[in-house]
């Protein structure tokens, strides 16, 4: 499975809640990859379990993946970011059928503006 976000703005947001070591911000080289599709390659889920947000999430939340994944219903599968529940996030089958219609663009460079790590000392 892959993972991407909606935004380049989002992906910030999630790697940021992820990172446990802020110079990992600065010290490991990060990229944005494009990728386009059509909206016919989405599904959503009917719906998410109580507490989907929680971190961690409850297991029931990564078995509708795993059971999305299993059957194949679409090549991507978009959820709202836990970080930002206005936001989306998309899973990826790589081993469907149509992975190929993914428009996957050139790697960009990507650096954290160093004014992020104000956040965590309270002066935000």
């Amino acid at each position: 499975m892959v993972y991407v976000a909606g935004s380049a703005a989002l992906a910030t947001l999630e790697i940021l809640v992820h990172v446990s070591e802020p110079d990992d911000l600065y010290r490991i080289p990060y990229v944005l990859i494009p990728v386009d599709f059509e909206p016919e390659l989405v599904n959503e889920p009917p719906a998410l379990p109580r507490g989907w947000d929680e971190d961690p999430p409850p297991v029931e939340a990564a078995a509708i993946g795993d059971r999305w994944a299993e059957s194949q219903a679409s090549l991507l599968l978009k959820v709202p970011s836990a970080v930002i529940r206005s936001e989306f996030n998309y899973l990826i089958n790589p081993l469907h059928p149509r992975f190929e219609e993914l428009v996957i663009g050139s790697p960009e460079r990507f650096r954290f503006d160093s004014r992020l790590m104000k956040l965590g000392k309270g002066t935000a």
